[in-house]
């Protein structure tokens, strides 16, 4: 049976994980907190671990409650505690001092944009959270067995929000359908629609605490990807919801949760089943 076994947040977008045993659905159709925050540099890219790989030496950890960050780095254990709404430019030092450069904080939210529903068929993208199955995760990390230290290791450098257990290995490329479909699924009493495949950039090959690069990783990947693609889903489908020329360098799905379930909440152990397709000019 399908079921959650691991969900994480991310309050400021290229930092550490939470691992709340149950979210709740927050507005524009995120985890609530998942990436609600993010780093952005003085020519107003974002600081994270693609153009910044040494983001992955920072250690934070996030109280709900309190909405407090905690900061500290692999090389300084000495901890700084922010108020995540209201400290925002105490944040902001913190962080131009570990780049040497000038960093601001933002709420993130507002960058994403939605375009599923016939305004575009590429590059689609959502505050919806990403979704992968554990199974995935200890293929991926067997491929590489003297460089990944398994299935956790792999998490952590994937990143995906929703973990699945009790399926198959890419059992998620079971959550997207043609450039004019999505796959509609539940979580629990959650409704939700899986939109594409996620391509990936630089972070899944970087260690996911120094930063450093796993140079085999994505040539790798790619050659394993193809081979092994499931019986279930079609290896073509992966490059026709974008643009960008990443090969078979796709992992996890990209999802929308409709507005009808904003509010409600997800948990470790709720069921996962799969519906079926639907247009992709589907009611939100």
């Amino acid at each position: 049976m399908a079921t959650i076994s691991n969900i994480s947040v991310y309050p400021i977008k290229g930092l550490n994980a939470e691992g709340p045993d149950v979210v709740e659905v927050a507005e524009a159709g995120s985890l609530n907190y998942d990436r609600k925050y993010a780093l952005f540099s003085e020519d107003n890219e974002y600081v994270n671990g693609r153009r910044n790989p040494e983001i992955q030496r920072v250690r934070s950890a996030f109280d709900f409650g309190e909405e407090i960050i905690t900061l500290w780095t692999d090389m300084d254990e000495t901890k700084a505690r922010f108020h995540l709404g209201d400290e925002a430019e105490l944040i902001e030092a913190w962080f131009s001092d570990f780049f040497d450069e000038q960093v601001r904080l933002e709420e993130a939210n507002t960058n994403y944009t939605d375009n599923a529903g016939a305004l575009s068929r590429k590059m689609i993208t959502t505050a919806g959270p990403s979704i992968m199955s554990r199974a995935t995760l200890e293929a991926v990390a067997s491929w590489f067995p003297d460089l990944i230290d398994g299935p956790e290791e792999m998490r952590r450098r994937a990143r995906p929000n929703i973990v699945v257990d009790g399926v198959e290995p890419f059992w998620e490329d079971r959550l997207y359908a043609d450039e004019d479909h999505l796959v509609t699924f539940e979580i629990g009493d959650v409704s939700m629609q899986g939109l594409r495949p996620l391509p990936r950039c630089s972070v899944p090959a970087q260690n996911p605490d120094s930063g450093e690069l796993l140079n085999p990783f994505v040539k790798e990947f790619t050659r394993r990807r193809r081979e092994t693609f499931p019986p279930w889903g079609d290896p073509e489908l992966l490059g026709v919801h974008d643009e960008l020329d990443v090969g078979d360098y796709y992992l996890a799905v990209v999802t929308r949760i409709p507005t009808s379930e904003w509010g409600k909440r997800i948990s470790v152990g709720d069921p996962v089943s799969i519906d079926g397709e639907a247009p992709l000019i589907t009611a939100l």
